[in-house]
């Protein structure tokens, strides 16, 4: 049997679906978060009108009021689930975002997106998360953004 064959094998009886994607997710969170009394939602917020486009985030402690957000955003080839180990402590202190950036983690996988330059490639990134801010902070919502790796790059911007 070869490489391929082996692997097939290996890999046949897992679901990688988004939908199947979304429910490990809430078990996972449930697991970590639920019995510590710390709330959490999860929601995908439209970009634009292209199918699929939307930014997927994960707010804990969502009802919690005051202070300022933490928003948490994930490096290049990951996703917020990186943060994951740490939320239950940060969902002590307040109100945290966890928002994956468009094309990545949980986020949809709009097709029609072919960056012809860096450029393009970070406004299509930060469009995201403008969109999402907006949303979900307001058009003057205020927020501490922690970026891990290429979260950081796009922070500056």
């Amino acid at each position: 049997m070869g490489r391929d064959g082996l692997l097939g094998l290996l890999w046949a009886g897992f679901s990688y679906t988004r939908r199947q994607c979304l429910v490990n997710e809430a078990a996972l969170l449930d697991h970590l978060l639920k019995h510590k009394g710390i709330a959490w939602k999860a929601r995908d917020t439209p970009v634009s009108t292209v199918a699929d486009d939307v930014v997927h985030s994960v707010s804990i402690n969502p009802d919690h009021l005051g202070g300022v957000d933490l928003v948490l955003v994930h490096g290049f080839a990951n996703g917020g689930g990186c943060f994951f180990p740490i939320l239950a402590a940060l969902g002590k202190v307040g109100r945290t975002h966890v928002v994956d950036w468009r094309g990545a983690g949980m986020s949809g996988r709009p097709r029609a997106f072919p960056p012809r330059s860096e450029q393009e490639a970070i406004a299509y990134l930060v469009e995201g998360l403008e969109t999402w801010r907006v949303a979900h902070l307001g058009p003057d919502g205020r927020f501490v953004l922690l970026g891990h790796s290429m979260g950081i790059r796009m922070s500056i911007f």
